[in-house]
């Protein structure tokens, strides 16, 4: 079976040697260790939950991201920043309640984006920070996924 290599192993424990796979190499791994494993359990269905598909999915939206070239929208879009990638793959990949849907920004940064009923969650991810912003007009720019997270958590617990 397929393992993920060090890239992501790093929000697991800490890793000595610096990862030499791009972000998309890491999430081809990773996506392939996922399928291996869903494949080989006969007894449920292709995936476990709903949740791990769309966290799949949203791994494999980043991973198409990283491949994009600049002008890849054909008006002078940036490249992603591989750096904004991962840091929005570490975000999804937090006890969420749900996964958000993930939208390309033209200058290299990802959005995520969580609504529920008439409510609506976004953060703006990018290399060296995150903004966030809620339906009530609410933002904050933060250095930290810790803040991305606990802001989630707050929104998410108003929506209850």
């Amino acid at each position: 079976m397929t393992t993920a290599s060090p890239y992501f192993e790093s929000r697991m424990r800490p890793v000595r040697q610096k990862p030499t796979n791009s972000f998309a190499e890491e999430c081809a791994i990773l996506v392939k260790h996922h399928l291996v494993r869903f494949n080989e359990n006969t007894l449920g269905s292709f995936f476990t939950s709903t949740d791990e598909a769309a966290l799949l999915k949203n791994i494999a939206r980043l991973r198409e991201f990283s491949a994009a070239k600049v002008n890849w929208n054909g008006y002078g879009a940036e490249p992603f920043n591989e750096k904004a990638l991962h840091n929005a793959y570490s975000i999804i990949t937090q006890k969420l309640k749900n996964q958000p849907f993930i939208t390309p920004l033209t200058d290299g940064g990802v959005q995520l984006n969580w609504r529920n009923k008439d409510r609506e969650f976004e953060v703006e991810v990018y290399a060296s920070y995150y903004k966030w912003a809620n339906e009530q007009g609410q933002e904050d720019k933060v250095s930290t996924i810790e803040e991305v997270i606990a802001a989630y958590e707050q929104w998410g617990a108003a929506n209850s």
